[in-house]
């Protein structure tokens, strides 16, 4: 995702879910998005849906991310 706004649409999508039967990686684009959007509570309710959160950056579309566990 690319865009601040990206986040927080699944955030409200994912609000009050735990542990969605999917794999869901995110990587907020930059580190100043990343504490935005720890401040404003999503980090929270995506990690509670069970998404995992990346280093701000391109880690997953650059391929850095090569192995899925």
């Amino acid at each position: 995702m690319t865009n601040i706004g990206h986040f927080r649409a699944a955030g409200k999508l994912l609000e009050g879910k735990q542990d969605i039967p999917v794999k869901l990686w995110m990587a907020p684009p930059t580190k100043m998005d990343a504490k935005q959007l720890s401040e404003e509570g999503y980090y929270g309710i995506l990690g509670r849906a069970g998404a995992r959160m990346e280093m701000p950056g391109c880690s997953l579309c650059m391929g850095n991310q090569g192995t899925s566990t």
